[in-house]
């Protein structure tokens, strides 16, 4: 018996529903057709293991897989492919840690996301490549556990070391802790 421990789910476009079992994989519903399928490698392409995270972005026909072992996938929900982007410590416009925790779009349709040990990655739709910020850029910790864009553009970093808001250039704008009146250390 296996213990399935499902951490996301969402609807796509097409009314399929996607879940994010992170000891399992990703299932994949499509209720016009009654189906369940768990997404592999061999045939689909997909080879996350401990997904974390999904995605949803309609404008850009993607959905977004973060996975805790890999990195970072996008389904293109018009073709049907995978693309996997790699960790490469050598290139910066790439992901720089395949240790995803969370995912979100900013007001211009770019991905963000929280990687443990790696910061903040950005992914660009326009120029299809990426930057982080991290610690070198300011941040208190490399590590952060949660990202959401708010209604004016800003984003929020949840991590131990308290919570942090940046704008969509990186640049932190406010960060809280103990000593300014957050009631705990860390999320």
């Amino acid at each position: 018996h296996r213990d399935y421990f499902f951490n996301d789910m969402l609807e796509d476009a097409h009314g399929n529903f996607w879940f994010s079992a992170l000891r399992v994989g990703v299932f994949l519903f499509k209720p016009a057709e009654n189906t369940w399928r768990l997404l592999q490698h061999h045939p689909d392409g997909l080879f996350a293991d401990r997904p974390t995270s999904l995605l949803k972005d309609d404008s850009h026909n993607a959905l977004w897989i973060g996975d805790f072992s890999f990195g970072l996938f996008r389904y293109a929900t018009d073709s049907a492919k995978f693309t996997f982007y790699a960790v490469d410590s050598n290139n910066p416009q790439t992901i720089q840690s395949a240790l995803c925790n969370s995912m979100t779009l900013d007001k211009n349709g770019d991905v963000w996301i929280a990687t443990t040990s790696g910061g903040v990655s950005k992914y660009l739709q326009e120029k299809k490549n990426f930057v982080t910020y991290s610690m070198t850029s300011g941040f208190p910790e490399n590590t952060i556990s949660s990202i959401i864009a708010d209604n004016s553009g800003n984003l929020w970093l949840a991590s131990y070391k308290g919570l942090t808001c940046i704008n969509d250039r990186g640049e932190i704008l406010h960060h809280y802790n103990q000593n300014n009146g957050l009631p705990f250390h860390g999320f």
